[in-house]
């Protein structure tokens, strides 16, 4: 990845009046790309953490992804179901916009399934999302075997591995 890393590098070197973003859901990855001392893109990007959306920016990402979605209502269901997360958002309006063309309508119904496949079904980012959350919280507390333990019965509960 180094190597990659150094040709981004040395190609934004190059270019004047040119403005770079880095994004990633991958906390962990995104913290090693711009704060590794071994990195070639250290201390070159600001780190700035994205909040929750409210109702109204929520709804403007929605349209944006999905501008034939109307239904007030639907986009309620939307914001619901994802608490304003960008992530989460994009997830589901890219899904329900892949699935809207062979299915005639977008509805009620279609969204609470795409969520659930999104948030259950071992393809869906939201669950990848959500086992990386997971992953990483195990990792950290590595030294803390109650709270390893806690994790793992949480999970258990819940049905994850």
């Amino acid at each position: 990845m180094g190597d990659i890393l150094g040709l981004f590098l040395a190609a934004m070197q190059r270019q004047g009046d040119v403005s770079y973003i880095l994004s990633g859901s991958a906390v962990t990855m995104m913290n090693k790309i711009i704060s590794d001392h071994t990195s070639p893109l250290f201390a070159q990007f600001a780190r700035y953490s994205l909040a929750p959306f409210d109702k109204d920016s929520s709804r403007e990402l929605i349209s944006k992804i999905l501008p034939e979605l109307k239904n007030p209502d639907f986009i309620q269901e939307i914001y619901l179901f994802t608490c304003g997360n960008p992530f989460y958002i994009t997830v589901l309006c890219e899904r329900i916009r892949n699935l809207s063309h062979t299915i005639s309508q977008i509805d009620e119904s279609l969204i609470r399934t795409v969520f659930i496949l999104e948030a259950l079904s071992k393809n869906g980012k939201i669950y990848a999302h959500s086992q990386y959350v997971y992953d990483l919280s195990l990792k950290q507390a590595t030294g803390d075997a109650a709270l390893r333990n806690i994790l793992r019965l949480l999970a258990e509960e819940e049905g994850q591995p």
